[in-house]
């Protein structure tokens, strides 16, 4: 598990309890300075991971469809997809797409 704080100073924007938060989603709110690592409560494997997490193409594919396209994206695999991808907040609507992430070298 890795320590988060939040960049913003005005905390009320959070609701009170505890985030659980994917690994894509941690990286991608870490490397757009949403939230920074807190290295008093991280361990340097979860650092490490973070670094390393920019070169998976699923990370590029999840940084593509929220700042490019504007989706809102929950995990897929209980549907057997990367992610479902929705135009609205999901609590609103049905996803309207399964979003499959696959490398080259898995065709």
């Amino acid at each position: 598990m890795i320590g988060l704080s939040s960049s913003t100073k005005n905390m009320s924007e959070f609701v009170e309890s505890p985030y659980i938060v994917d690994k894509y989603s941690c990286a991608f709110l870490v490397n757009h300075k949403i939230l920074r690592p807190n290295l008093l409560i991280s361990n340097q494997k979860g650092i490490e991971i973070l670094k390393t997490l920019c070169k998976d193409p699923t990370y590029a594919a999840y940084s593509y469809l929220i700042i490019r396209r504007k989706c809102f994206l929950v995990d897929g695999h209980k549907f057997g997809c990367t992610f479902l991808a929705y135009n609205e907040p999901p609590t609103a609507v049905h996803a309207a797409y399964l979003i499959f992430v696959v490398t080259a070298d898995q065709r």
